[in-house]
C-alpha cells in the first residue's frame, strides 16, 4: 500500500485539499486528476465512506473581517469550482448511464443464463466494458459516481447562493468568528 493514500483528504497550508486545488485549476474542462481524485473518494469523509461530504467541495474561508476585494476573489474561486463540479456531474451521469447500458446488454432478460456463461472467464466483463467504452467498472467507483450524479448538484453553489451570503459567512466551519 502507498503511504500517501490518505493525502487526498489532507489540507495544504492554505486549507485546500487536492480536489479543491485541481477543481480550481480545471477551468474549462475536468482534468483527469479531478476524476481520479473523485474515484479515489476525495469527496468522501474517508476511505471507508462512499457518501459525498458537502465540506469536501469548496475551500474554507472565514469571513470574519474579510475586506470586499477578498470577498470578490473568494466568490470567483467558488464559481470556478462550481463550474468544474457541474462538468463532473455531467461526466458521472454519462459514466453511470454507459455502465447501466452495458449491464443491460450483458444481462438482458435472462440474467442467470448470461452470468453462468461468463463465470470462469476472469476479466471477460472488463474486456467487454473496455470494448464498448465503459470508463468505470469497479463497484465502489460506480457507487461514488452515483453519489456525484445524485447528491453533488444539491451542494453546488450558485450565483444566487453567493448573493444571499453578502452579509453572512462565505463558508466557514470551526472558525472562531463563526462559532460564536
Amino acid at each position: 500500500a502507498n503511504g500517501a493514500k490518505n493525502d487526498i483528504w489532507k489540507e495544504d497550508g492554505a486549507g485546500w485539499t487536492p480536489f479543491q486545488r485541481a477543481a480550481f485549476k480545471g477551468h474549462d474542462r475536468i482534468p483527469e486528476v479531478v476524476r481520479w481524485l473523485v474515484l479515489q473518494g476525495a469527496l468522501c469523509a474517508d476511505d471507508n465512506s462512499e457518501e459525498i461530504q458537502r465540506d469536501r467541495i469548496y475551500p474554507r474561508f472565514c469571513c470574519g473581517n474579510v475586506v470586499e476585494r477578498w470577498k470578490i476573489k473568494i466568490r470567483g474561486i467558488r464559481q470556478v469550482v462550481s463550474r468544474t463540479c457541474d462538468r463532473l456531474v455531467e461526466w458521472a451521469a454519462e459514466v453511470t448511464q454507459s455502465h447501466s447500458s452495458m449491464v443491460m446488454f450483458l444481462l438482458g432478460t435472462d440474467q442467470s443464463c448470461i452470468l453462468q456463461s461468463l463465470s470462469g472467464h476472469n476479466g471477460v466483463r472488463k474486456c467487454i466494458a473496455d470494448f464498448v467504452g465503459v470508463e468505470v467498472t469497479k463497484g465502489k467507483h460506480l457507487r461514488i459516481l452515483r453519489q456525484v450524479k445524485d447528491v453533488l448538484p444539491s451542494f453546488i453553489r450558485t450565483e444566487e447562493d453567493e448573493e444571499d451570503e453578502e452579509d453572512g459567512c462565505l463558508h466557514c466551519s470551526n472558525c472562531l468568528h463563526c462559532s460564536n
